[in-house]
């Protein structure tokens, strides 16, 4: 603090220390939102019973599992007067992915490998989402802008209902859908999520 400092110095010093005590809050506040977040998921994983419900609600309230992309998750819009989506995920450019949840306790296949019933009606919900999107389009557009081409995604189920036949046929699944459907399992949205909290963790310190 030896240099003489001007008032246009000193001026943007005090901008400049403003500006990384803001950075610094708000990854303080991203951080801690993260990691309730992720103990209120996990929380609700560790029960037996069918809980869309609650699901919905902890994602709903905290966006940030999902993962940065997005500023926020608008449950139970509609399409029209057909169908009504369990999530429309605004990202912040403005685009929207579709969502299908189902219980973390469902089977994601039956004991002979096959897909269940419950996998294959979500990934049906899906599609039938995403045809309208495609055949209504302008529509679509006027109720909610960034409706383009969205992704659609189902969540469902536990890593600890797959093994190792069913966790390949699962990224087969995932394949066969070339990016415009992705299946996930809560675990994978956990996992996201605390990877993504280790790596803002690391960069703060």
């Amino acid at each position: 603090m030896t240099k003489y400092w001007s008032p246009s110095d000193l001026l943007l010093l005090r901008g400049v220390v403003s500006e990384e005590l803001i950075k610094l809050n708000n990854a303080h506040r991203t951080l801690t939102s993260l990691q309730v977040a992720i103990e209120a998921l996990e929380e609700l994983l560790n029960t037996q019973k069918r809980n869309e419900n609650k699901l919905q609600e902890c994602l709903t309230k905290s966006p940030i599992l999902l993962g940065l992309e997005y500023s926020k998750v608008i449950p139970k819009h509609k399409l029209g007067a057909e169908y009504e989506v369990d999530y429309a995920l605004e990202k912040y450019t403005g685009l929207i992915d579709l969502m299908e949840i189902e219980s973390s306790s469902l089977p994601i296949f039956t004991k002979q490998g096959n897909p269940s019933s419950y996998l294959v009606h979500a990934e049906q919900q899906v599609i039938d989402w995403l045809d309208w999107v495609e055949k209504n389009s302008p529509y679509a557009r006027a109720k909610m802008e960034g409706l383009l081409t969205p992704k659609g995604y189902v969540i469902i189920g536990r890593d600890s209902n797959l093994n190792e036949k069913t966790k390949a046929s699962l990224i087969r699944r995932n394949k066969a859908f070339n990016g415009l459907i992705s299946i996930l399992t809560y675990d994978d949205v956990l996992m996201k999520a605390k990877t993504l909290f280790e790596i803002l963790n690391s960069e703060k310190n």
